[in-house]
């Protein structure tokens, strides 16, 4: 896909119905990029709101969480810029296993609009990619995980119910991942992780704790950074 087809989203879904599948349907592959229109497609076609919009008006909003998936005018100007790091060793493996010239799936999974586009530029910043730019605080990060943490409920604000909540916590499909090359598990759009299947980069904390944390302080007007969305 050409690099300016990120930013279009009928053109992203198109091409994804069109698409025959990489690994055997069933199959555990990790979807870094092309996950979020996917889910992102399924809610608009059956509320008729764009993800970025069904977030902010039914879990951001109630929850008073300064998280965005897609940034207006006044959010813009409070991103903070983004920095390129060294990937783990074994994502970097993973990248470099291509044979005959051609990229391997994981590049293509990670790479495709080429290049995923500059994180920092306003096109960037403003269009709904639900799987690699959402914005926000590490408050309203808090806030949200809190939400989950806790069955769907946050300081009286209920935004998911309890079975919704555990459905998505629970694991889905587990095996070998032809695209990250190593075992994997993974509920809806979750990681799991056991001995047989250790955490990865981008997998969970191993433990989980039943405490209460303690009331968030308000910090809205911090400035935000990006954050993938939940994978």
């Amino acid at each position: 896909m050409p690099p300016e087809s990120l930013y279009d989203w009928d053109a992203m879904c198109a091409a994804l119905a069109e698409a025959e599948p990489c690994v055997t349907p069933g199959q555990v592959s990790y979807h870094p990029v092309t996950f979020g229109w996917l889910v992102g497609e399924l809610v608009r076609r059956v509320d008729g709101r764009s993800l970025g919009r069904f977030f902010r008006e039914e879990i951001g909003e109630p929850l008073g969480a300064d998280l965005h998936i897609g940034l207006g005018p006044a959010e813009e100007k409070r991103a903070a810029d983004i920095t390129l790091v060294t990937p783990p060793p074994e994502i970097a493996a993973a990248f470099a296993g291509g044979q005959g010239g051609e990229l391997p799936l994981v590049a293509l999974a990670f790479m495709n609009p080429q290049g995923t586009g500059d994180h920092n530029c306003a096109a960037h910043r403003r269009a709904e990619i639900p799987a690699i730019n959402a914005h926000g605080t590490a408050l309203a990060l808090a806030k949200v995980y809190g939400a989950l943490a806790r069955g769907g409920e946050l300081d009286g604000v209920r935004v998911l119910a309890p079975s919704v909540v555990e459905a998505a916590r629970t694991e889905q499909v587990r095996g070998i991942d032809p695209l990250m090359a190593r075992r994997s598990a993974w509920a809806s759009a979750i990681g799991s992780r056991s001995r047989a299947c250790p955490a990865t980069p981008t997998g969970p904390a191993s433990t989980r704790s039943d405490t209460p944390a303690p009331a968030a302080r308000s910090a809205s007007r911090t400035p935000m950074r990006a954050s993938a969305s939940a994978t």
